[in-house]
């Protein structure tokens, strides 16, 4: 990130500014009949990579302390926006309005739309925390923009603020995002920017949530058939995410016994609250049993290896430049065979096959072309991982 300073001295001429009852943006009414008891201090960060005067902070003082406070910022009227608001508990969504009406609660962010005939800027309207206070657009009366600011606790109470809200324009919508969100964390100081941060090595693997996928109907059988998909697609996940647990909401007014899951829906006015929190068995998940290979043997299976699916490669964690790999499979008898799995190291195609014990258990068990193979691995909470063998049923012979 890009220096930022502190001008302490107090006389940075903002773009935001408080004329009157109106809140402007380079001179350009956004919202009107701002009431009395609103503030406004311009951003005191600058430097290389923020616009000069871009932001300012807006607060408010009231004659009451308390643990919620419902304030009037100003008018919003005819200017188009674009916001996101949280529509559940967990989940937030895009929404778009012209006046302040329009909004809705829990509103996270507002951006407003700029004019080309008069020259008014994008401006951004961001919500903060202030202390141990957190802050929300909501719809007012006649197309006031409401600040609910409220602490969560009827302990903490509160009748100043200075920042609950930081207004922030610009020219250009992009830049402006990023110069306000330097602001907020040199202001806040709890977050890093993306580009400070160092991502972990997860992020690099292709991964599979079962909740995308079940929803509320999450359940083992299910799971053990997705991965299976996905490896049999030449997809295998390098991670699988079981969702074992989820929220039960509803809202205020309903009885505490009934479900309320999909009562919270874009545009809904109220935000739900937290019942219970159920759990599948864990125990159901401690096994999983992936299948690798599920094929018929050819003449080449029989006489020479076993071709092996390019799409299950990804199991087997072979190092850079390595092009073999041993492990142990167990067959239904309780014998376990040694086998090698190795690819080319040559030319555009790895061709992976397995040796190693692979004519020993052709010859025991007698097969023959057409005779279906099965190899799978099991991963276990308990043991790790392990890999059986066996042929399609009813073929596999006996020791």
């Amino acid at each position: 990130m890009g220096s930022i300073l502190i001008n302490s001295s107090g006389n940075s001429q903002s773009l935001i500014s408080l004329e009157g009852s109106n809140f402007a943006a380079n001179g350009h009414v956004f919202l009107s009949d701002v009431p009395e008891n609103i503030t406004l201090t311009p951003s005191p960060y600058t430097g290389k990579s923020i616009s000069s005067g871009a932001g300012s902070f807006v607060g408010f003082d009231s004659k009451e302390s308390k643990d919620r406070h419902v304030v009037p910022i100003g008018k919003l009227r005819n200017i188009k926006f674009m916001s996101i608001f949280r529509f559940k508990v967990w989940w937030k969504t895009h929404w778009v309005g012209s006046n302040g009406r329009d909004l809705e609660h829990e509103t996270q962010m507002v951006m407003l739309d700029k004019s080309d005939d008069s020259g008014r800027p994008y401006v951004l309207l961001l919500p903060l925390l202030e202390g141990p206070f957190r802050a929300s657009f909501q719809p007012g009366d006649d197309d006031n923009v409401d600040v609910c600011v409220e602490s969560g606790s009827t302990q903490v109470c509160g009748a100043g603020f200075r920042s609950v809200v930081y207004m922030h324009g610009g020219d250009d919508p992009y830049i402006l995002m990023k110069e306000a969100m330097k602001v907020v964390r040199m202001h806040l100081g709890t977050f890093k920017l993306l580009e400070e941060k160092t991502p972990p090595g997860i992020v690099d693997k292709f991964g599979w949530c079962a909740w995308d996928a079940f929803y509320l109907t999450v359940h083992p059988q299910g799971i053990w058939e997705g991965v299976k998909g996905l490896v049999e697609g030449g997809c295998p996940p390098g991670l699988v995410l079981i969702d074992d647990g989820w929220q039960s909401i509803s809202h205020d007014e309903d009885p505490i016994t009934e479900e309320g899951m999909n009562a919270a829906v874009a545009g809904e006015q109220m935000p739900c609250r937290l019942l219970k929190f159920q759990e599948n068995l864990k125990e159901e998940f401690t096994t999983v049993e992936i299948e690798l290979v599920n094929k018929k043997l050819t003449r080449t299976d029989i006489a020479s290896c076993l071709a092996y699916p390019t799409g299950s490669l990804t199991v087997f964690r072979m190092g850079q430049g390595q092009n073999a790999i041993n492990f142990n499979a167990r067959d239904p008898t309780g014998r376990v065979w040694e086998f090698r799995l190795c690819t080319r190291n040559h030319g555009r195609y790895e061709k992976p096959v397995i040796r190693g014990d692979w004519l020993d258990y052709v010859r025991e068990k007698g097969l023959t072309v057409d005779d279906v193979i099965i190899l799978t691995m099991v991963q276990d909470a308990e043991n790790g991982v392990s890999y059986n063998i066996r042929v399609e049923p009813g073929l596999e012979l006996t020791m």
